[in-house]
């Protein structure tokens, strides 16, 4: 009889060659399924290793001095660790410290320039007001003026010895005058006095100088006292065209001052020294007076000299007239008022 083992052997053996097949390809499926991974991995790190190494290898190429401008491109700055940034920081501080100081400065500068060019044009348009103004007063006050020529008063005088004319009395001179004021002008003058006053002169001094000192004297101490109008002005009124001689004035030498006057002919070298003392009278003063809007005084003055006519002269033509004789009565027809020669004459 055959054994019956051998069939089932034989049988047996294919089943489990394929049954440990399958363990085998079930146990290797994982690892076969991660292992693209892990290539995966290593290529893509390859990958970029060698982008990386490309990279610096084009950064260093493009930083050669040699390299094409084209080639090169802009590159990351190195980073700066913390004392280096700490001294930037520093460095920059300093830098923005100094910079403010400087536009501090330069704005401090500035503005004094400003305020000196501003100093300047208003100091030039101060003085371009006041020269301005100086003009407009100027122009003011001519205007003033020349209204004030045409429109104010203006005096004349005149003068006539009263009856009897020159007379000595006790060694003294006498005579009595009228003025003599005549308005001609187109305004009424108040106030109108004619104060006046006689010396001798019987020298240059007294000839040339002394009526002009004398009549400064008593005309400008008038001027200065205050001006008043209406009812306290002690003066007369003198209307336009018209004419006041309501004054009359006495004036005279002492016997004193006759006697202290020379013999003779006074300057005539050689003249008869026997006979009647000469006198030479000199009479100054002045018209003041005021209108109702004048804030001052106005005067027309005068200086004249009081002679007699020469009627013991052979050659009246010649000599007209005389020095006043002492102790002789002068009648007043005979009586010459002469105009003072250097000065006197003056209106404002």
């Amino acid at each position: 009889m055959a054994p019956s083992t051998t069939p089932s052997s034989s049988a047996q053996g294919p089943g489990w060659l394929l049954a440990l097949l399958g363990v085998l390809v079930v146990a290797s499926w994982p690892r076969s399924s991660r292992a693209p991974d892990r290539r995966s991995d290593t290529s893509k790190r390859v990958t970029d290793n060698s982008r990386e190494k490309r990279h610096n290898t084009k950064t260093e190429t493009e930083s050669l001095p040699g390299a094409p401008a084209a080639l090169r491109a802009p590159t990351t700055p190195p980073r700066i660790d913390s004392s280096e940034d700490k001294q930037v920081g520093l460095q920059r501080r300093e830098w923005l410290k100094r910079l403010r100081k400087a536009g501090a400065f330069w704005i401090g500068l500035s503005s004094l320039l400003a305020h000196v060019a501003y100093t300047v044009v208003s100091r030039n348009q101060w003085r371009e007001q006041i020269r301005a103004t100086g003009e407009a007063t100027k122009a003011a006050e001519t205007a003033q003026r020349q209204l004030e020529m045409s429109e104010r008063p203006w005096l004349k005088v005149a003068f006539t010895v009263q009856k009897p004319g020159i007379t000595f009395t006790n060694g003294g001179m006498q005579l009595n005058i009228v003025p003599h004021i005549e308005n001609i002008s187109h305004s009424v003058a108040t106030g109108v006095v004619s104060p006046m006053e006689i010396f001798r002169a019987d020298d240059s001094n007294t000839m040339f100088k002394e009526p002009l000192k004398r009549q400064k004297h008593l005309c400008d101490n008038l001027a200065k006292t205050p001006v008043l109008h209406g009812q306290e002005s002690t003066g007369v009124v003198i209307f336009p065209n018209d004419s006041d001689s309501s004054w009359g004035y006495g004036l005279g030498l002492s016997k004193a001052e006759v006697d202290a006057a020379k013999d003779g002919r006074i300057g005539v070298k050689g003249a008869n020294m026997v006979g009647p003392k000469l006198l030479v009278p000199i009479v100054y003063g002045c018209v003041d007076y005021v209108y109702e809007t004048s804030d001052r005084h106005h005067q027309t003055q005068f200086i004249f000299e009081l002679q007699q006519v020469n009627r013991t002269s052979t050659v009246p033509a010649r000599i007209p007239m005389v020095a006043i004789r002492a102790n002789q009565l002068v009648k007043e027809s005979d009586v010459v008022i002469e105009k003072y020669p250097f000065g006197g004459f003056y209106a404002y």
